[in-house]
């Protein structure tokens, strides 16, 4: 286990601008704990990404911290209020509190690694978020098209939702789509990208990337 140094202190507390940051659990414009008062109550493996309560006092227990909420995020009680774990291992190892969203980068929600964590927008955020349940072709934003009786690709970017094309073949629909990941900067577009891992399993992966779009 890493008991994680002072890095950056922050000359005070640091108050929220904006509730967004929050995930709802604290009031805008609330205080938040410096990482000086975390090291204090809390111990940070990075291997693990296990959280300890080192200082059993304030409504805070001995042992591993956090509770696992239905959405599958793990929160920490601190002080009498609830934080993501994340959030607050954020604080703990750079010293200040993400002006931007938390990204699990194996989409794994509970798996706060910090090799597993990073500072994202929102957009960038979105574009890492699991398959939607309601995909039934098992590729991200590919989708057959009943009326049309062929295999659509789709994507989202600037928040805009359009249709790529059209495909009679399924595996010309995942292409496209990935190509359009690789254009539009998807950071999962060479790592876990379901239509990268189709692409690669049936090596189907164009050997020259071209921007078709």
């Amino acid at each position: 286990r890493i008991l994680l140094g002072v890095i950056n202190k922050p000359k005070s507390k640091v108050s929220l601008n904006s509730s967004k940051t929050t995930g709802g659990k604290w009031k805008r414009g609330s205080s938040l704990p410096t990482q000086e008062e975390l090291l204090q109550y809390f111990s940070y493996d990075r291997e693990t990404g296990g959280l300890e309560a080192i200082t059993p006092r304030q409504n805070i227990k001995s042992g591993e911290a956090g509770v696992t909420s239905r959405s599958g995020y793990v929160y920490v009680n601190f002080k009498g209020r609830k934080y993501p774990k994340y959030r607050l291992i954020w604080c703990m190892v750079y010293g200040y509190w993400p002006e931007n969203e938390i990204d699990h980068i194996n989409r794994v929600r509970n798996d706060d690694r910090l090799e597993n964590l990073r500072e994202v927008t929102r957009e960038c955020n979105q574009r890492n978020r699991s398959q939607n349940r309601n995909n039934t072709s098992g590729v991200r934003g590919v989708y057959f098209n009943t009326r049309l009786q062929k295999y659509a690709a789709s994507m989202t970017y600037n928040h805009d939702n359009f249709v790529i094309g059209h495909y009679s073949e399924f595996a010309d629909a995942v292409k496209h789509r990935w190509l359009a990941e690789v254009k539009y900067g998807y950071l999962d577009a060479f790592s876990s990208s379901p239509a990268y891992l189709y692409l690669k399993d049936l090596n189907l992966l164009p050997k020259e990337i071209e921007h078709e779009y």
